[in-house]
């Protein structure tokens, strides 16, 4: 990718469903969990939810086949993988807007029901950070719209770090991941410092986010949400 989200774990594997699913074990399970939390389908009108970096477009694929009305805004920096979503979704035509676009920065067209960020946030700074759920507020609609980030967390001291990454890559490793790919994403993790389960909850509280809270956590990997009331 291009931009801030330049020297990410999604390149160090090639961008495949197979190939994620073993560098990041937990997936199929913080996938269970976004789905889980989201609203029930409403007769009246579809959910209207925004993916801010879709990676391969399973998650994208899983949610508009748990919910058959929901309508997806897809955004990611590069143009490569706007266009693998875009073939992979072409299928549910006009539920599904793919485009290329700088999603810390842009203003979002809402207001959105739910706004998703998979293992897309946690590289960036802490201010680009703040940007981004100031946006996500931003774009939320009032009364129970809902963010949900599910993103690397760092361990809260250096030591439950290292247990934390140990077991990330163990359980990777059990599941065939190449071992140079995980020592590579496991260094990116390390250097890129992503924020601790604890801050990331109280940037959401700060930010206006109420009901926030943490519904799954395996390790270094957390699914986060805050909704607007």
């Amino acid at each position: 990718m291009t931009g801030p989200t330049e020297d990410t774990f999604h390149n160090v594997v090639k961008d495949t469903d197979t190939a994620r699913g073993k560098l990041v074990p937990y997936r199929d399970s913080i996938h269970r969990t976004i789905i889980d939390l989201l609203p029930e389908p409403r007769a009246e009108e579809p959910l209207r939810i925004l993916d801010l970096g879709p990676g391969t477009g399973l998650l994208a694929e899983r949610i508009l086949a748990a919910d058959r009305t929901a309508e997806l805004t897809l955004v990611d920096f590069s143009e490569a993988v706007v266009a693998n979503v875009r073939g992979r979704l072409e299928p549910y035509g006009p539920r599904v807007t793919v485009t290329t676009g700088d999603y810390v920065h842009m203003s979002y067209d809402g207001p959105y029901d739910v706004i998703i960020a998979e293992l897309s946030i946690h590289h960036l700074n802490p201010k680009s950070i703040r940007t981004l759920l100031s946006a996500s507020y931003a774009g939320l609609r009032r009364g129970g719209g809902m963010f949900i980030n599910a993103d690397q967390v760092r361990g809260e001291t250096d030591l439950v770090e290292d247990r934390h990454l140990e077991a990330w890559r163990r359980d990777a490793l059990h599941l065939g991941a190449l071992e140079g790919e995980i020592d590579e994403a496991i260094e990116l993790h390390r250097n890129g410092r992503p924020p601790t389960l604890g801050a990331i909850m109280q940037n959401l509280s700060d930010d206006g986010y109420e009901d926030v809270r943490c519904d799954y956590k395996q390790w270094c990997f957390a699914v986060v949400s805050g909704a607007k009331l």
